[in-house]
């Protein structure tokens, strides 16, 4: 089975950003979630289209290459980086900022 996770784009989120850091207020539950860019970008990635893991993964990396962050000293190998955007994804559903689908 496939597993995909995509954040609702009814405005249920409202954002603010500073600098390299992210606020996102989610209206349903009231509350707010401060955010790091790679977080934000996930988030922000899940409202314009739904995506797996692999995907999330793969446009990270692409973006952290193009803003030239990717340098030797400071890139995770890719199953530690994969293994912490597993658990944001996860974190994120516990938050309600995004809902998983099952797909077969």
């Amino acid at each position: 089975m496939s597993v995909r996770w995509r954040s609702p784009s009814d405005g249920r989120l409202a954002w603010a950003e500073y600098g390299d850091r992210f606020v996102v207020y989610h209206r349903l539950s009231s509350q707010t979630h401060f955010l790091n860019a790679a977080s934000a970008m996930i988030l922000q990635d899940l409202l314009s289209q739904p995506a797996g893991l692999e995907t999330v993964h793969a446009a990270l990396v692409q973006a952290q290459t193009d803003a030239g962050q990717a340098g030797a000293d400071e890139a995770l190998p890719p199953a530690v980086l994969r293994q912490s955007i597993a658990e944001t994804l996860l974190r994120f559903e516990e938050l309600g900022l995004v809902e998983r689908i099952d797909e077969p």
